[in-house]
């Protein structure tokens, strides 16, 4: 491969990229990050038919994670997907499927833990509902992955 080849390649060199690229771009992200923290990181050695990403190991515990883009919207909310595919069919994340969902925003480089509730979408919300309300509402700031106790199951 060309150097001209390998600059082409990466996510990081352009705004715009596949969809598979910008998944794996947020793989190792959040890999990163969960090391950072002292975690050890493992993936799947085989194929993308299991309903998390990786499984990260600390303190004699193993998460299983599952890894999902964060994307703008409007400048208020932070919005990713909460399903995953198997079998040629999308379903809705449990915690039967993964400990939790670790959701990168490339932009703020920044990583967002939530647990899998059964939700086909999440929305992590960067400023105060204009109609006040409050139940129910998940703020960014609380989500921020800063621990490993954030992805310790339950």
């Amino acid at each position: 491969m060309g150097s001209e080849e390998a600059v082409g390649s990466s996510p990081t060199g352009s705004t715009s990229y596949s969809r598979t690229a910008r998944g794996a771009f947020s793989e190792v992200m959040v890999m990163t990050k969960l090391m950072s923290l002292g975690a050890s990181v493992w993936t799947p050695a085989f194929g993308h038919d299991h309903s998390f990403d990786l499984i990260a190991h600390f303190d004699g515990c193993l998460s299983r994670v599952q890894v999902k883009t964060a994307n703008d919207s409007n400048g208020r909310l932070l919005r990713f997907n909460g399903n995953h595919f198997l079998e040629n069919r999308s379903s809705a994340l449990t915690s039967a499927d993964c400990d939790v969902i670790v959701a990168y925003h490339r932009a703020t480089d920044t990583a967002y833990v939530v647990r899998p509730v059964g939700k086909f979408a999440y929305q992590l919300r960067r400023t105060p509902p204009k109609n006040g309300q409050v139940i129910g509402i998940m703020y960014e700031h609380d989500f921020r992955l800063t621990s490993l106790d954030q992805i310790r199951p339950v």
